[in-house]
């Protein structure tokens, strides 16, 4: 069964476009729907479904626990394109753009994004890791849960847990929670 969410069809209706997973274009490429298709029936590029499910995030103040599923399977769909070739630097930009505020470095994501130490993994959003950082804009809030509770940020957390537990004197912060 599909895992009900915003791309997704309810358990009493047919698939969207035959497919079985939670994106719809893995869901046309999984029933054999020629996706090159796409544009000529929908009259859209084969990127506006992206920028479309962003902007619903985007207008909805960031993912709710519910959409971290869909997200997940939107980003690795996102990273499997830029490692095929099929994600132009225009398509990226216009990502950054639709997510606006989401983007900078008032957030998790866009911290990594902006760089503005030189690099995606520095000390300072390592420490917004282990200090389990949440904007305080109640708008960019929500983006910031969603990757608080990523497997990778999850693992760096680990680290200092298990090294505390190694020492026995250290104090690690409590487990982060979603509400």
């Amino acid at each position: 069964m599909a895992r009900q969410g915003y791309l997704t069809s309810s358990q009493n209706d047919p698939p969207i476009w035959g497919g079985q997973t939670p994106y719809l274009r893995r869901g046309m490429a999984a029933s054999g729907f020629p996706e090159r298709l796409l544009p000529n029936i929908l009259g859209k590029t084969p990127m506006d479904h992206h920028f479309e499910f962003l902007k619903h995030l985007v207008d909805k103040g960031g993912p709710d626990a519910e959409d971290f599923y869909d997200l997940d399977a939107w980003i690795a769909e996102i990273a499997d394109q830029a490692r095929n070739g099929g994600l132009a630097k225009a398509d990226l930009a216009h990502m950054r753009e639709v997510l606006g505020e989401a983007a900078s470095v008032e957030t998790m994501q866009g911290f990594v994004l902006q760089k503005p130490h030189g690099y995606a993994g520095d000390y300072e959003i390592i420490d917004r890791i282990y200090t389990r950082y949440v904007s305080d804009k109640v708008h960019l809030s929500k983006w910031d849960v969603y990757m608080q509770d990523n497997a990778a940020t999850h693992a760096v957390r680990n680290r200092v847990e298990y090294l505390c537990q190694l020492l026995g004197k250290c104090r690690v912060p409590p487990v982060y929670k979603r509400a």
